[in-house]
């Protein structure tokens, strides 16, 4: 099961927690962030633990040509990386996965994406080793 938490400076933060795998819920997702790039600012799409292909991006309507995939080294911190993208202000969204998110760090996140006028949108696998936040209920702003 995953959580996924978004933020964005209109709609405040929202949290929902989901084990759905369905291609159509992929499709539903990927759909949703590619309204996101209607205003011709990147996607930064960070730690991805699965990705459609490009095919299954474009078809949901994600603007590929301003797409920026980071796959982190091991030791990096996906947080800080994801709060970077976010304060250069030329994302629209940024959409990372987390092995682990403390509080401090997704209220950062928060923060800078509401500063930014950009959505962040957090994913972490429940059941994570440390879980600071609820296992199934998450926070989308």
């Amino acid at each position: 099961m995953n959580t996924y938490i978004l933020t964005d400076a209109v709609r405040n933060t929202r949290f929902f927690s989901t084990n759905s795998t369905s291609d159509l819920f992929e499709m539903r997702f990927w759909a949703g962030i590619a309204r996101l790039q209607e205003d011709n600012r990147w996607l930064c799409v960070v730690a991805p633990k699965k990705m459609p292909s490009k095919q299954r991006l474009a078809q949901a309507g994600i603007q590929l040509n301003r797409m920026l995939v980071i796959h982190p080294h091991a030791n990096d911190n996906i947080a800080k990386i994801s709060e970077k993208a976010l304060k250069l202000g030329k994302c629209c969204a940024v959409v990372a996965w987390f092995d682990e998110l403390e509080k401090a760090e997704r209220n950062s996140l928060i923060e800078t994406a509401q500063s930014s006028n950009a959505a962040c949108i957090m994913i972490k696998p429940t059941g994570s080793k440390r879980n600071s936040t609820n296992n199934t209920v998450i926070k989308i702003a």
